[in-house]
C-alpha cells in the first residue's frame, strides 16, 4: 500500500536498489512551458527511476544540472534494477540529457533491448548558484537564501536557477511527450526532484501536499525517494535512500 498526501493506493511494489550520447540515440527537446492540470497518460504501465549512485552523491554535493559520474556501487545498482525488469515488456527508455541519468539509461537498453529516447525536459532542477556545494558550503554562503525556502519550497527559486514549480511545468511537457510516442511500457530514467514532480503528475496529488506531507510514506516508513508511476495498472520502483544524498 502506498500513501500519498493522505490517500492510499493500491499499488503493486518492487523495491530496487536503484538508483555522452551515442549514435543511434534520439534527441527530443522541450518547450519547459508544460501544464498543471492532471496529465493523462495512454501507457499500460509506466515505470520510474533515478540514476545510480553518483560520485558527488557519496560526498553530499549538490549537482543539479551539473554532473558526476556513477560510482561502481552506482553502475551495480542500475544493472540490478535492470536485471529485476526483464520480463516486463519495456519498449523504450526515456532518460534526461545529463550524463549520470544516461549512462543509467544505457544499461537498462542493454538490458532489455529498448530503444533510449533523450527527453531535454526530463533533466534535474537548474540548482543556480548552489550547484557543485555540499550542504555545509551552502549554508555558510548563502545563509539568508537557504532559510527562506522552507517558507516557500514549491516557488522558491534556486538564485539563478530553478524552482520546483519550474520543474513542475516541465515534467508536465515531458509526460506529454513521452505519450506522444505511444510506447505501451515506458521506462523514465530522471532525477530526485523532477521525479518528484512527474510522480506527482501521474498520481494527480497537490504539489505543494506532495512536498511538505509528512506522512508521505510506503508500507508505514518514509523513503527518501519515492518513484511511484502510474496506470490503470500502476507499477512501482523505489529507490531506497542508501541511493547516495539527497538534492530535496
Amino acid at each position: 500500500m502506498l500513501v500519498l498526501g493522505g490517500r492510499c493506493y493500491p499499488i503493486r511494489l518492487e523495491v530496487l536498489a536503484l538508483t555522452p550520447f551515442g549514435p543511434g540515440y534520439s534527441v527530443v527537446g522541450g518547450s519547459g512551458r508544460g501544464h498543471h492540470h492532471p496529465v493523462i497518460m495512454s501507457s499500460e504501465r509506466v515505470l520510474l527511476a533515478r540514476h545510480g549512485q553518483t560520485e558527488w552523491n557519496l560526498v553530499g554535493r549538490r549537482q543539479g544540472q551539473l554532473d558526476s559520474p556513477l560510482t561502481e556501487r552506482g553502475v551495480e545498482q542500475a544493472r540490478l534494477a535492470a536485471a529485476a525488469l526483464r520480463g516486463h515488456a519495456v519498449d523504450a527508455v526515456f532518460t534526461s540529457p545529463l550524463g549520470r541519468a544516461v549512462t543509467t539509461a544505457e544499461i537498462f537498453a542493454r538490458a532489455l533491448g529498448a530503444a533510449i529516447v533523450v527527453v531535454d525536459d526530463l533533466a534535474e532542477v537548474h540548482h543556480g548558484r548552489f550547484a557543485g556545494l555540499t550542504h555545509g558550503e551552502i549554508e555558510r554562503r548563502y545563509l539568508r537564501e537557504w532559510g527562506c525556502r522552507a517558507r516557500n519550497k514549491y516557488h522558491w527559486r534556486f538564485p539563478g536557477g530553478e524552482s520546483y514549480a519550474d520543474a513542475d511545468r516541465r515534467a508536465a511537457a515531458a509526460l506529454a511527450l513521452i505519450d506522444r510516442r505511444l510506447a505501451d511500457r515506458p521506462l523514465i530514467v530522471s532525477h530526485e526532484m523532477i521525479g518528484r514532480m512527474l510522480l506527482r503528475h501521474l498520481l494527480d496529488l497537490a504539489p505543494v501536499t506532495f512536498l511538505i506531507n509528512p506522512g508521505t510514506g510506503v508500507a508505514g516508513h518514509r523513503p527518501r525517494h519515492d518513484w511511484l508511476p502510474l496506470s490503470l495498472m500502476i507499477w512501482g520502483v523505489l529507490s531506497p535512500g542508501s541511493a547516495g544524498a539527497s538534492d530535496r
